[in-house]
């Protein structure tokens, strides 16, 4: 088959610009994606930090306490 140089040309435009404009699409719906992930990610990073940090200040103060209470300063 035989096409007319004008007919491959629009089309090969119109196809091109349907990509970009889909390429754009999907790389705007990623960064949000990608965004919403690291987001959460950081939010869950930070709770589990100050969890953590409770757990280890809840059971080594009282040791610390325990342990210094019995040293005689001269």
């Amino acid at each position: 088959m035989h096409y007319s140089q004008s007919f491959n040309q629009s089309t090969t435009t119109s196809i091109a610009a349907d990509v970009t404009l889909t390429t754009q699409r999907s790389l705007q719906v990623f960064d949000y994606l990608t965004y919403l992930t690291i987001v959460e990610n950081s939010q869950t990073l930070i709770s589990s930090s100050y969890l953590l940090l409770f757990i280890y200040l809840f059971a080594h103060i009282p040791y610390w306490i325990d342990e210094l209470s019995f040293v005689q300063f001269s």
